[in-house]
This record gives C-alpha cells, structure tokens and sequence, in this order.
C-alpha cells in the first residue's frame, strides 16, 4: 500500500495518477470536505482526520504501507516532521511531492520574509489595513502582535464554522472577515484588495496552485505592497516534482524494498 499524505490539489492528483498506473493507494485528508472532492476526482480510498506520529504509525502497520508520499501544503510543518520521523522509525521510504514555488521577480512592491512574526513586522511598517491571505491556524500571531496594534486586520479564510467562530474569538468582526474558498484571479483579488481598502497584503509562497501570482499581479495593478513568506525548507532528500519522478521512485521501493538509502537518500529517475 502507497499512502499519500495531504488533502491539496496535488495530493489528490497524484493518488489520482498512483491509481491509474496499478499503485494500491490511500490517500489521508483532514477535512471530510477534502474527502468529497477527493471521491469526485475518482480517488477510491481516502482517510479522514488529522495524524499524531502514533496514529500515522499504526495506520503504516496495520495497512501494510510500504511507502509514504508527502504531498501535503508546502506550509505544512507539522505534519511533514511527523511524517518524516515516523517513516525514518519504521524504516519505510518517504517522498515529499513539492509544489512550485512562486518564481516572484525583484520588484520594489514585494517584500519576502523568512516567517509569519517576520511578515507581521513588515506589514505594520508599509500600512495601516492590511489584507491577510494567509489561512487561519497562524492568524493569533498576527492579531496579538505589539507592532499591529491599532491596526485593521482583513482577514481571508474557508467559510467553516470552526474558522469563523476562530475569527471572531480572535476580536475579529464580520465586517473584517472575507469567508470565501480561493485561490481566485487576478481581478477577483484586485476587487476584494480594493473594496476593503487594503494597503499591504500578506500571504504565503504557495506558488501558482495556490493564486500567488494572481495576488501579485492584483497588488501590482493597485500599487499595493505585497509581503511574501518564504516557505520552509522540505529537510529530506526525496523531494520531487513531478508525479512521474515518484512513480519511478515507488518502483524502486517495489523492488528493493524498504532499506534505508530508500528513507532519505535517493533521487531515482527513469534511467
């Protein structure tokens, strides 16, 4: 059994793909939302709910896993180190499917930063309402931050309920909520950037899967500053970007089973 790791767009792709070439595959999602379009997308077995390093364990052992593809958010860190450590434990191979990044040129508008406290920081100092596109879970470091006090925080996440009752509890009010599903155009963005009277907006390097040239190119078109996190490093040797680089790498595992130069060394090809 393959299993793949993430509820992205890349995610479900590839278990998509792994079906179609004869790999046996489950692919795990932390939302049941995640698990309907994955079922859509002709995906036959999906996993629902988030993973301790002891669950993920049990569930390599008790389907037989013999290989475990990250294709989880390029943000994803938590997961990721869980994922890594574990595979690294059981002694099974690990591959991390990497979207790609943003590719943004050098420009005077964009400021890219290393993480979240560090994005906090230069909004505060380029203006006064600023627009975030970065998810809910890293919102409280941004509404607790001493540099954006007295600051108006627009706020971009999913219309779920767990999120908006977040929001709120976080001092946010509905009029500083935007609960809208992207990634979204160019002049999608540029409306709501406009309506709400942004001035800098922040986001994550999630590449063009994720809207970041869009966004880009909306801050452009209204001489908005945008600030940019870098993503974090993948901290593993078996990153791929291509589905047909972990077909062939999981044909490797088949055939050499799960030795370690398999749990963190190889980049295999088609040679």
């Amino acid at each position: 059994m393959i299993l793949v790791l993430g509820g992205t767009t890349e995610a479900r792709q590839l278990a998509g793909y792994l079906q179609e070439e004869g790999f046996p595959v489950v692919l795990t999602t932390v939302s049941s939302y995640g698990e309907k379009l994955a079922k859509e997308q002709g995906v036959k077995e999906v996993l629902v709910g988030a993973l301790t390093g002891a669950q993920l364990a049990d569930l390599i052992r008790r389907l037989q896993v013999r290989a475990v593809i990250d294709a989880t958010h390029p943000f994803a860190e938590n997961i990721r180190a869980i994922a890594q450590s574990t595979a690294r434990q059981l002694g099974i191979a690990y591959g991390r499917l990497e979207r790609a990044a943003g590719g943004l040129p050098e420009h005077p508008l964009l400021f890219q930063v290393s993480g979240y406290l560090a994005a906090a920081c230069q909004a505060a100092a380029l203006g006064d309402t600023i627009f975030l596109t970065i998810g809910s879970r890293r919102l409280p470091l941004f509404t607790t931050h001493p540099a954006l006090a007295g600051k108006r925080i627009i706020a971009r996440v999913l219309p779920a309920a767990e999120v908006l009752g977040q929001c709120r509890r976080l001092g946010l009010p509905p009029r500083q909520i935007v609960a809208m599903q992207g990634p979204f155009d160019t002049e999608g963005n540029a409306w709501m950037f406009r309506h709400f009277g942004a001035e800098v907006v922040v986001t994550k390097d999630s590449g063009p899967t994720g809207g970041l040239q869009a966004k880009w190119e909306a801050c452009l078109a209204l001489n908005i500053p945008l600030v940019v996190i870098r993503r974090p490093p993948a901290g593993h040797a078996n990153v791929f970007t291509q589905f047909e680089e972990i077909k062939y790498f999981l044909k490797e595992v088949n055939q050499y089973g799960e030795g370690d130069h398999l749990a963190g060394a190889r980049q295999p090809g088609p040679g």
